[in-house]
């Protein structure tokens, strides 16, 4: 008995150290699998990386087929990794630069380095910092900023691109009160814009001589803008918009709605004709029409001019003339912020005083109705409201009663 125990007890060691040396094995192996696929994954992302870096390339390459135009000013071509600029000798600035603008898809770890330099590929010498430092000598408590004409927070995908951005060829005089104001604004909008559609957006962007500011430093050969453009075709959804801000104080308070123009007001404000290398019938559509509306936030929309609006359909101005009344009215504005709790969604339309929105309530299973996302779809967009216009809480509130009393409204 005692052999045939101990022959037991031998083979379930051998049979259990058998299974011990697999289940190392197999440990052993999962560990070098696992080892593989990170490598894979991390060469994956490599590899994801290298093709939409090269995908943006192709997409540059067409950059200037797209913006390239013909002037009347003595100016040359000049490009660089992801822009485009033209020169102009006389005014020492760009006359114009062109460069895309992408979604945002990840962190790109690239930092502003905030290292002006001279561009060596322009033929005749760009403007200098000395140049630069003689313009702020022009009046005692006026400055005027290296204004990048293609922001370089624009090109936060490629650190080559962002130092290239730098460049004084890319550069312009733009008062601090307007370059660090509305119209950084401005370009962050243009960021948001292309985020939330997903869209690259084609951009050109230059000064306005039709005013000259008057330079006595005729050394430093800078001339100073009157005001500056900037325009913008989105070739997916096919919609276009300008805007021209004049080279002065512009404060964030004031709305973007009150500077946007069509690309065809401001072709024929600068003599340039922007665009050229989109297909005609396209490039008329785009550049003939602009509707803020598909392009601004709320908040820089400010009321809607009644004459803007559809027949019977008020805006957000004079609520206190709609309160205290048991007429229905279909009021038309933007909304600026959207609150959700347990059994509503809060909306605040913009209205001529800030600190008095108008408040719409609806509840959450007709909001639900309408959108699985409703704080996505209808923040920063126009939309109608039909209801009653009641005081609340020193604001005004119209009470959604059905899901058909509310939507989007495209003008």
């Amino acid at each position: 008995m005692k052999l045939q125990y101990k022959l037991v007890l031998a083979s379930l060691w051998m049979l259990l150290s058998t299974d011990f040396i697999q289940a190392q094995q197999y440990a052993d192996s999962l560990a070098v699998y696992y080892a593989e696929l990170a490598e894979l994954r991390a060469r994956e992302q490599a590899l994801e990386a290298r093709i939409e870096f090269l995908r943006r390339n192709v997409d540059f390459s067409k950059i200037g087929a797209y913006t390239l135009a013909d002037s009347d000013a003595a100016s040359a071509l000049v490009e660089h990794s992801a822009m485009v600029l033209n020169y102009d000798e006389a005014s020492e600035g760009p006359e114009w630069v062109a460069h895309i603008i992408y979604p945002r898809t990840s962190d790109y770890g690239t930092k502003r380095k905030n290292n002006f330099k001279e561009d060596d590929k322009v033929a005749t010498q760009s403007a200098t910092a000395a140049d630069y430092r003689q313009l702020n000598q022009l009046e005692e408590g006026i400055t005027y900023d290296r204004g990048h004409m293609a922001p370089s927070a624009d090109f936060d995908w490629w650190q080559k691109a962002m130092d290239e951005s730098f460049y004084y060829s890319n550069m312009s005089p733009q008062l601090s009160g307007l370059n660090r104001n509305k119209w950084r604004i401005m370009e962050e909008l243009l960021r948001d814009y292309a985020n939330k559609t997903g869209n690259l957006l084609y951009v050109a962007t230059g000064p306005v001589f039709t005013s000259i500011k008057e330079n006595p430093l005729a050394d430093s050969g800078i001339d100073i803008p009157g005001a500056y453009y900037k325009v913008v075709v989105d070739p997916i959804l096919k919609r276009g918009i300008g805007f021209v801000l004049p080279n002065e104080t512009v404060s964030t308070s004031e709305k973007l709605i009150d500077y946007y123009y069509s690309i065809d007001d401001i072709e024929d404000l600068t003599g340039i004709d922007f665009f050229v290398g989109l297909e005609d019938r396209l490039e008329s559509f785009v550049e003939s029409a602009a509707h803020p509306m598909e392009w601004l936030p709320a908040a820089e929309i400010g009321v809607i001019p009644v004459d803007q609006l559809p027949a019977g359909i008020r805006n957000t101005a004079d609520l206190n003339l709609l309160a205290d009344s048991e007429t229905v009215y279909t009021i038309c504005g933007g909304v600026e912020q959207v609150v959700e709790n347990s059994k509503t969604y809060t909306l605040y339309l913009t209205t001529e005083y800030k600190e008095q929105p108008l408040v719409v309530s609806i509840s959450k299973a007709d909001a639900e109705q309408m959108s699985s996302n409703f704080t996505e779809s209808f923040k920063d967009n126009l939309v109608f409201v039909r209801g009653q216009v009641k005081p609340y809480r020193g604001k005004y509130r119209v009470v959604v009663e059905q899901a058909s009393d509310f939507g989007l409204i495209r003008l």
